[in-house]
């Protein structure tokens, strides 16, 4: 299991101590268990793009230019470079 630390401002970790210990838990396992969660969400997110046909597509557009992501509104709008 990969270990992770993170540095929280005190009045946030107070927050969080109040929190596990209406859960009747550790800091760690309030933060694990909606770690937990945001991932399984994540994942089954992932699974409903996987099975939505719009991702299925070719794409629609091919281009040459490199930066066109980057700079969509120069190429569209004539607005200056970023």
């Amino acid at each position: 299991m990969a270990s992770v630390t993170v540095s929280v401002p005190d009045e946030e970790f107070q927050f969080l101590v109040r929190k596990a210990m209406r859960s009747n838990t550790s800091v760690e396992g309030f933060l694990l268990h909606h770690v937990e969660r945001i991932v399984l969400e994540g994942k089954e997110e992932e699974a409903r793009m996987a099975r939505d046909p719009i991702y299925q597509l070719p794409p629609a557009y091919k281009s040459d230019l490199d930066d066109l992501a980057d700079q969509h509104d120069h190429y569209l709008y004539g607005v200056p470079r970023k």
